[in-house]
């Protein structure tokens, strides 16, 4: 039988070393709280049935019960076990006393519980001993593949209590996406700096007016005023970087809630078709060798039926056969290019790749039936066969039994492929929120954009109007130069915050889609745990 290790990772698709969330050491602990939780929801008749029995005596005359569940106590009065009687704390004392009315005696002994201690009164001996029976719980182990002292009908469900706190141990533990986490913070990075620069754009434009406030009388006041409105553009530079910044900032946030990578399931359920097809190769060997005895029995006694027309279909139908082999190769070789894509996170290339796939094997089922075909023309034309009929009918049947199996694998093997391919599909609907949070950044750096090509029209026009003047305006015109620079720094800056911003976008349409997954099978194992502990109440 599988270990429990094996079971939960069938159930949850986890792989569970020592590192890993969750541990081997961490599953030993959920298998262990399932068993002691489907203990304690039996009905008292059959929890009765693991019990256990701890004795006291000189050496140990109370226990600590830990919370165990007490069934019974007995003492034994030299002669048999009298079951104690179970008093309150406050009672003991008169318990204790031979001379009050409600006193213990040998023959009427009690027991009290007193800050999780159990006492017996008389006090237990050596020679008198105490029994006490409490629920026995199981110590399981993740290696473990049977429980002893345990109901064999609940045993299943150990495993599938481990199994929902595994998933809630993993989705607990997919806080973030390193990548993605990495990208936004090289997007604060750039914002961060384009602030700065922003700063340096109003440094130089203030000493521009500096020099310009110097040759007053030579400038028209509009530089003054198109100054003052680089200045108010460059503000708004400041205000849209920052508001871009809240947005992948609550971008980050949401990532928070759990980020995980979405090829696991895919690439299982693509495995899953290449086994099929593979097997479903063998099969058409298995056919074509089939037919060909049949066709050899056949031929021998081609006097009683035409056995070069029996030859020649059969040369049709191993022909057909083929061809479904070719599809075959085709379909495996697309569907190996879409494990490829998905591992690169190109969904929808490998998405394509599923729907190639699934053209070949419908062209492989079409050949399939083509083959069924040829197979019924054969069994038509060597029916009267007397003698030999019963040889040649059993390649046949064999070979009828092959083309239905090679159907079967080709219909899993679609199946699975479906399968990868609405996987494919989710992954894509789920980020929706973190990619309009990225898009409103992108926004607002576009709005940042604006306001450094209205800066820079404004510093075109103060730059005409300064070159009417010799020497300031050759100062001036090195500030606005300057300034000029630390803008297109500004449009680099945003441009790398943007990819940054698409790198998430491609990142977060792929990562949800094992997270929703784990998600969903932790609901429904939730769901069947608590039916089957119903069940056993």
């Amino acid at each position: 039988m599988a270990t429990f290790e094996a079971q939960v990772e069938g159930l949850t698709s986890l792989s569970i070393d020592g590192s890993s969330a969750p541990t081997q050491t961490e599953l030993t602990q959920f298998l262990t709280d399932g068993a002691k939780e489907i203990l304690n929801s039996l009905p008292k008749s059959k929890k009765m049935l693991y019990s256990t029995a701890t004795s006291l005596n000189g050496s140990s005359t109370n226990l600590t019960i830990g919370g165990s569940e007490i069934f019974n106590v007995t003492r034994d009065d030299g002669t048999i076990n009298q079951p104690c009687r179970k008093i309150s704390p406050e009672l003991s004392g008169r318990a204790s006393d031979s001379g009050d009315m409600t006193a213990a005696t040998t023959t009427d002994p009690v027991y009290y519980i007193q800050n999780n201690i159990l006492s017996v009164i008389p006090e237990p001996t050596n020679s008198n001993n105490a029994q006490v029976q409490t629920l026995a719980y199981p110590a399981v182990a993740y290696g473990d593949s049977a429980i002893t002292r345990f109901p064999d009908e609940a045993e299943y469900l150990v495993p599938l209590y481990a199994s929902v706190k595994s998933l809630q141990n993993l989705l607990g533990s997919r806080s973030s996406n390193s990548d993605i986490t990495t990208a936004l913070t090289a997007i604060n990075t750039e914002l961060d700096e384009t602030q700065a620069v922003c700063d340096l754009i109003n440094t130089q434009v203030d000493e521009a007016v500096t020099q310009l406030a110097e040759s007053a009388t030579q400038v028209d006041a509009s530089v003054d005023t198109a100054l003052a409105a680089i200045t108010t553009a460059a503000g708004r530079v400041n205000t849209a970087v920052g508001l871009a910044n809240v947005e992948f900032d609550k971008c980050d946030a949401l990532l928070d809630l759990g980020e995980s990578d979405s090829e696991s399931g895919v690439n299982t359920a693509l495995s899953a078709i290449a086994t099929e097809l593979g097997e479903a190769v063998t099969v058409c060997d298995s056919i074509n060798t089939n037919v060909d005895s049949a066709v050899s029995q056949a031929s021998a006694h081609e006097g009683i039926a035409d056995g070069q027309s029996i030859t020649a279909v059969s040369t049709l139908m191993n022909t057909a056969a083929d061809k479904i082999t070719a599809a075959i190769d085709l379909a495996n070789t697309q569907f190996d290019s879409a494990v490829v894509k998905n591992a690169a996170e190109d969904t929808e290339v490998a998405a394509s790749h599923v729907n190639a796939g699934n053209g070949f094997l419908s062209e492989a089922q079409a050949r399939a039936t083509e083959v069924q075909a040829y197979l019924n023309e054969l069994n038509g034309r060597i029916r009267y066969l007397e003698s030999y009929g019963s040889v040649v009918d059993n390649h046949l049947k064999s070979a009828q039994g092959f083309v239905n199996e090679l159907q079967s694998k080709i219909a899993i093997a679609k199946g699975y492929s479906d399968e990868a391919q609405s996987r494919l599909s989710q992954a894509q609907a789920k980020r929706e929120e973190s990619r309009s949070r990225v898009e409103v950044g992108n926004a607002y750096l576009a709005e940042a954009g604006a306001s450094v090509n209205e800066a820079q029209a404004y510093a075109n026009e103060v730059s005409a109007r300064m070159s009417q003047i010799s020497g300031y305006g050759q100062v001036v015109s090195g500030y606005l130069n300057a300034a000029q620079g630390y803008a297109n720094e500004i449009q680099s800056k945003i441009q790398i915050a943007q990819g940054y911003g698409s790198e998430i976008q491609l990142r977060l349409s792929v990562d949800t889609a094992q997270y929703s997954w784990y998600e969903k099978q932790q609901t429904k194992l939730q769901l069947d745990y608590e039916k089957g502990l119903q069940a056993i109440r």
